[in-house]
């Protein structure tokens, strides 16, 4: 007899963080229903291993998991999709190693050199110990482990995997009973909690692997993961430059001229930043500046130059690799403001700003007021969960 049966997720989330959790997904998330179908993907060899933190060693693998495509298409569109997410998600990080005597290079070179079974499990058992050492010093976070040899995109590469499992039920469609699943795997729709891609074929000073890592700040990569595990640092793109400029720029002025109002600095630093625009940021500097400070101002022009020149020299010396010109690139369509941990979530659409939504901060007092009209034309009111 057949049996047919159907999982589903346990899940004690209450709705509100449920419904928050579903739209960061969306935001963050590649749609790869299309792109799937045309990657050449193999999986030479998989070794699985657990990350218990609450042991004092991990659970290794002893024995290496051959796939192919055809007769386990489930697994493979599985890791598939992970892997794609990461190579071409929107918070992965191109990388490169500190150098060639990199130590997780090193055993992959190492492995390369005689390509056994054997010498496989005995990499991914290296390499888990490496990240379990780190761990145990630097997260809670315990979670299945995969290591893979594979071939993406006619490239061939090392995959670094971590996914949190979790539990589900079983619906038996026959007997209508149901059981407990321990230690399921997140669905391919889920995002990777860590991932690292590593180019088998190493290049000095170029992108040697990309990095995703879920489990920290938004537009950042956690430090024991990409430092201290891969030894690695990410190469800045237009986000990271972009992320970087603006947060020096809002705290360097506001420092600079401390008794004018955020939104108007908030404002002159805005119209500089148009989303894919090239800018020279001595140039963009200059014009804030030129835009904030009265033209009544006692020797202006002075000012201004002493302003920029202090920032530019402040700038290119924190961020030493990041130049003085970049493309612009970030989400211009929303204004977000946010507390710890997402305990205050305030999100709106930019074309309401200053008209049907006004933030106004009091630095006197350290307040912030946030004034909403036309409440009937936008349709503004709590949503009852």
């Amino acid at each position: 007899m057949i049996r047919k049966n159907r999982v589903l997720p346990l899940d004690n989330t209450p709705q509100q963080a449920e419904d928050e959790i579903v739209a960061t997904v969306v935001e963050d998330t590649v749609d790869v229903t299309n792109i799937t179908e045309t990657i050449n993907f193999q999986i030479h060899k998989l070794a699985i291993t657990l990350l218990n933190l609450e042991k004092s060693l991990p659970d290794l693998a002893n024995k290496c998991i051959n796939l192919n495509a055809e007769d386990h298409k489930v697994f493979y569109d599985f890791f598939k999709t992970h892997i794609e997410q990461t190579r071409h998600g929107k918070n992965t990080r191109e990388c490169r190693f500190t150098d060639s005597d990199n130590a997780i290079l090193t055993k992959v070179n190492r492995y390369e050199q005689s390509k056994s079974e054997e010498n496989f499990i005995t990499f991914a058992n290296e390499i888990t110990t490496t990240l379990f050492t780190i761990m145990k010093e630097a997260t809670r976070s315990s979670g299945s482990f995969f290591v893979l040899d594979a071939s993406y995109n006619d490239e061939e590469v090392i995959v670094f995997l971590k996914l949190d499992p979790k539990d589900g039920v079983q619906l038996d469609l026959d007997t209508l009973e149901i059981n407990e699943i321990k230690n399921m795997l997140p669905e391919s729709k889920d995002r990777v909690h860590k991932c690292a891609i590593i180019k088998k074929n190493y290049e000095a000073n170029s992108t040697n692997l990309f990095v995703l890592d879920k489990q920290q700040k938004a537009g950042e990569t956690s430090k024991f993961f990409m430092f201290n595990f891969l030894q690695a640092v990410a190469i800045p793109n237009n986000n990271i430059k972009t992320v970087a400029l603006l947060n020096e720029l809002y705290t360097k002025i506001e420092a600079k001229l401390p008794d004018m109002e955020s939104n108007l600095i908030n404002t002159a630093i805005d119209s500089e930043f148009n989303n894919g625009a090239t800018i020279h940021i001595p140039d963009t500097v200059n014009n804030i500046y030129e835009k904030l400070i009265s033209h009544d101002t006692d020797d202006r022009e002075i000012l201004i130059e002493e302003y920029k020149t202090n920032f530019v020299n402040d700038f290119t010396t924190k961020y030493k690799d990041y130049g003085l010109s970049l493309t612009i690139e970030r989400e211009e369509s929303k204004v977000l403001y946010n507390a710890t941990n997402n305990q205050i979530l305030f999100r709106y659409n930019k074309v309401l700003n200053n008209n049907e939504v006004t933030v106004r901060h009091d630095k006197s007092t350290d307040i912030y007021t946030i004034t909403v009209t036309n409440k009937a034309s936008i349709g503004f009111g709590q949503k009852i969960r």
